[in-house]
């Protein structure tokens, strides 16, 4: 009588090999991809935030109704003056704000971007209706009536 004896196999076949790369790729693709969901989320809310500062650092000046403040509340949305003009004149582009929230802290370079709509109502031509607040792509509308704004998402 022969004697059958096995021999012991030694390390992995090829198919399971492949199965257990087939996992780690399919693991790795899933983190990468909620990996990229989550910075994209943190740019949205960073954007949201800097844009609420924005406003809310207009709001707040526009409120204070100071004869020197340079943004006050006029009928249809902001005055916005010339800080140190002694006829008062009134800004026509966006430099003055961006210089403005340069003063307070709040940076609008090339990755950031702000325009301005005047007010479209007869005799206040000079009045800015709503801002536009740009940054990583997200843009959000301030708008500003009956002394008040509000923030929405543009896109």
């Amino acid at each position: 009588m022969k004697k059958f004896s096995k021999k012991l196999k030694k390390g992995f076949t090829l198919v399971e090999l492949v199965v257990v790369i087939a996992i780690i790729a399919i693991l790795s693709a899933a983190s990468v991809a909620t990996y990229f969901g989550v910075t994209e989320s943190a740019r949205k809310s960073t954007s949201k935030s800097n844009a609420q500062q924005v406003a809310q650092l207009i709001y707040v000046e526009a409120l204070s109704e100071l004869d020197d403040s340079p943004i006050n509340f006029g009928t249809a949305g902001l005055v916005l003056k010339y800080v140190g003009e002694s006829n008062g004149g009134y800004a026509n582009d966006n430099a003055f704000l961006v210089a403005y929230l340069a003063e307070n802290g709040i940076t609008v370079d090339e990755k950031h971007e702000l325009t301005s709509a005047k007010s479209e109502v007869e005799g206040h031509t000079n009045e800015v209706a709503s801002l536009t607040y740009t940054e990583s792509g997200y843009s959000y509308t301030i708008a500003f009536a009956n002394r008040n704004y509000t923030l929405t998402a543009a896109n």
